[in-house]
């Protein structure tokens, strides 16, 4: 008797302990980091502590304005006391000030316009878990008795 095959376990594995040591990947939405990081990019960042950050660093950080919080990638131009970042394709530095501790994720490998098959397959994958389900409902339902068994 042979055991499984679990080699189909080893990518999704992978990728969740790379998750659990702080890795991301993001979607470049906007235009604000081209031409280095071109809108529709697939973003992965690698954590702080095992890359560091510096001035010209490609850095995701989180920041909250008012109620809504969100996932900023943009290059750091100061740190010190505090971080100052810029995105490339603007002409002023951000208005915020971050403390090192803001900062989730350096850039550490960027794949031009990849992101948008990801943001297309992150819209339908809900409807697609919901069909799917909704199916296999379908069919125990209508099955005969003896197959519920």
């Amino acid at each position: 008797m042979r055991g499984r095959d679990l080699s189909p376990l080893i990518l999704p594995l992978f990728l969740l302990l790379l998750r659990l040591l702080g890795f991301h990947y993001v979607v470049a939405l906007t235009d604000s980091m081209e031409p280095a990081v071109p809108r529709g990019s697939l973003v992965i960042t690698a954590p702080p502590w095992l890359t560091g950050v510096g001035e010209g660093h490609i850095a995701l950080f989180k920041l909250k304005l008012g109620e809504n919080e969100y996932m900023i990638l943009h290059r750091v131009v100061s740190i010190g006391d505090y971080v100052r970042t810029k995105g490339d394709n603007r002409a002023f530095t951000d208005p915020w000030i971050l403390d090192a501790r803001d900062i989730i994720g350096v850039a550490v490998i960027v794949i031009p316009y990849a992101g948008f098959p990801l943001l297309l397959l992150r819209s339908l994958i809900i409807p697609i878990i919901v069909g799917v389900c909704a199916f296999h409902l379908v069919l125990f339902l209508l099955s005969p008795d003896e197959l519920k068994g």
